[in-house]
């Protein structure tokens, strides 16, 4: 869930320095209806390019996407079903596909487990992803699942408790599926990149590279990709007390209005 009141320090801002901002709820979160959990990447880039176009009946200017986390792929899909964007802030996410984000983050639950013990759970997500990207069927996964159940590190792992039903596995496709570098070569947008160096929720290294790859031709001028030391998913200080809604920090925010200024 995602209620707009989580950007709206964000939103407000971009507004005093003159960059009108439209902030909604995700489908299911505040006053918006509908359920995020059974709605497709498709459905909820929909959402995005609806906002974008919203916005730019209203003030007749060039409008672009501020996404962070998640929202970066929804980003990316709605430029590549709609008109692409004036330009991305992209925040703490993207680049990479969703599964092997999501890979990373199953690696590290079993990082203290033995050399054999992290193969066996790496078998185990990989027959998950293929039950979820629609290539295995659900019975072969609940075999998979019930043999490993009483290994040490199935616990720690978790795929049960984000295991959804039958009727709603194709809305969550796409998490197995969905490869934001397929259709890199079409995104001739500028994109400011910003990602946190002590980010664990993501793949830093590989999310910065995956990043300088696909942002190419004459956009590539224009864009930047920078990452800040000691920056969390939220880019808050790592230290655990930056709270955990999108950072205010001052410099965050100047460099982008800065970088948006330049455009």
């Amino acid at each position: 869930p995602a209620p707009r009141g989580r950007l709206r320090p964000a939103a407000e801002r971009l507004a005093t320095a003159g960059i009108a901002v439209l902030i909604f709820d995700k489908r299911g979160s505040g006053d918006s209806g509908g359920d995020w959990r059974k709605s497709s990447l498709d459905d909820l880039a929909r959402d995005a390019l609806a906002a974008a176009a919203t916005l730019s009946e209203r003030h007749g200017v060039p409008v672009g996407y501020l996404a962070h986390s998640q929202g970066n792929w929804v980003a990316t899909r709605a430029a590549e079903l709609g008109a692409a964007p004036a330009f991305l802030v992209a925040l703490s996410g993207g680049g990479v596909a969703p599964r092997q984000v999501e890979q990373y983050g199953y690696e590290q639950r079993v990082a203290s487990a033995s050399a054999d013990e992290q193969r066996a759970a790496a078998l185990l997500v990989a027959a998950y992803f293929d039950y979820l990207g629609g290539f295995a069927s659900r019975e072969a996964l609940e075999q998979q699942l019930a043999r490993a159940e009483a290994k040490t590190w199935y616990d720690a792992l978790g795929i049960e408790r984000v295991l959804v039903g039958e009727s709603s596995r194709s809305h969550w496709e796409w998490v197995a599926t969905y490869d934001p570098a397929s259709a890199a070569a079409s995104r001739q947008f500028p994109c400011l990149v910003v990602v946190g160096g002590a980010d664990h929720a993501i793949p830093v290294d590989a999310t910065v590279a995956a990043w300088r790859r696909q942002i190419t031709g004459p956009a590539a001028a224009l864009s930047r990709i920078v990452v800040m030391p000691g920056r969390d998913h939220h880019l808050n200080p790592a230290s655990g007390h930056g709270g955990h809604g999108l950072s205010s920090d001052e410099a965050i925010w100047q460099l982008g209005e800065r970088w948006l200024a330049s455009l």
